[in-house]
């Protein structure tokens, strides 16, 4: 009874751990996302400031999309590790309470 518990205790340790880690490569991806947008507005305030909006769109505006895009993916990458960090804490409550009633 006792190997079964220690089992059962290092699988929720494991998932927990994961719960935690997929927390902060969620984070991580949100940080750098919203560092790119905010960088891609710093670059076309700086060049439509210094010269014109024409220069912007025939210069920085491909980069600014594909940057923007990634953006984009990274956001989504982030809102599915979140939904992962739930999953691995539904796991854990789900083999909390049937080892309650075991």
């Amino acid at each position: 009874m006792d190997d079964r518990q220690a089992r059962l205790d290092k699988k929720v340790t494991d998932l927990q751990r994961a719960k935690v880690w997929s927390g902060v490569l969620a984070f991580a991806a949100a940080l750098v996302a919203a560092f790119q947008i905010l960088a891609c507005a710093l670059v076309a305030v700086k060049v439509i400031g210094r010269s014109s909006m024409e220069a912007y769109w025939t210069t920085y505006w491909t980069d600014t999309a594909e940057v923007l895009i990634l953006a984009f993916f990274l956001l989504l990458g982030a809102w599915w590790l979140r939904r992962v960090r739930d999953a691995f804490a539904a796991i854990v409550d789900m083999i909390g309470e049937l080892s309650e009633t075991i």
